[in-house]
């Protein structure tokens, strides 16, 4: 902090001026540095930041020829996202949604494309939940052999719309068999930082799973579905839910 004496043509100053905050006190006027915070990125953030920024230092380290290969990639075909959204890509941006998802499942990043082909339909599938476990089950069983599969689920909530992007977190299924019944309790407690069966007593609440696609040879995402699965557990006791002192009984 410094004390500024002012005279001629100013005789007072306040507030900010590039940085520095003047005030009047009893001294004189005071000049005070303002502090400006810095806003960190949350774990996720961080992880989605740095697999992004790696992605990026791979892309740079490719040959020009490499490079115009890809791009010659992205002039042939149109991207259609997990959502159908259809847009065209840059051959840059193509490197990303490739190379991030073959580093994902393989650790490899790509130098040259694959051959373009979009992975078949994953069938519909349930989401069982219990006082333990998060239970996933297909119609049918999935092909482990050409899919890969992105899996994120939601942290309890009690509605039950589809899709918001701050609720869900990616899970983890590289370890489990998702051929035909598996189960993501595990791999969910540690996608979410939460443990499932502490949150089950007495609780009811909805989980929505999104799963997608992605063909093992391409490396292309095929649409998006998701499904919601809905908890009622417990018995009779003293709920959660206070309305002033009075308790309310289930």
């Amino acid at each position: 902090m410094a004390l500024v004496q002012l005279g001629g043509f100013f005789s007072g100053i306040k507030g900010s001026v590039g940085g520095t905050t003047f005030s009047a006190t009893r001294a004189g006027i005071t000049a005070k540095k303002r502090l400006v915070g810095k806003r960190l990125p949350n774990t996720k953030q961080a992880g989605a930041l740095n697999s992004s920024v790696a992605t990026t230092v791979a892309w740079n380290a490719l040959t020009s020829l490499q490079k115009d290969v890809f791009n010659s990639y992205a002039l042939a075909n149109t991207y259609t996202s997990r959502y159908g959204t259809i847009k065209p890509l840059t051959g840059f941006q193509w490197y990303k949604q490739l190379s991030q998802s073959s580093f994902y499942f393989t650790g490899v990043y790509l130098t040259a494309p694959p051959a373009y082909s979009i992975p078949s339909a994953l069938p519909t599938f349930t989401v069982t939940l219990n006082d333990t476990d998060i239970i996933i089950t297909w119609s049918t069983p999935v092909d482990t052999g050409s899919l890969y599969i992105y899996v994120y689920g939601s942290t309890p909530i009690r509605g039950n719309a589809r899709f918001q992007r701050g609720l869900y977190k990616l899970v983890d299924t590289r370890d489990i068999d998702y051929s035909v019944s598996f189960n993501i309790t595990d791999a969910w407690n540690l996608a979410t930082g939460l443990d499932y069966a502490s949150l089950t007593p007495n609780a009811k609440f909805n989980l929505n799973i999104l799963i997608f696609a992605i063909d093992q040879t391409s490396f292309n995402s095929g649409i998006a579905q998701s499904t919601t699965g809905t908890l009622v557990s417990g018995g009779t006791g003293i709920g959660s839910m206070v309305i002033g002192s009075t308790f309310v009984v289930a």
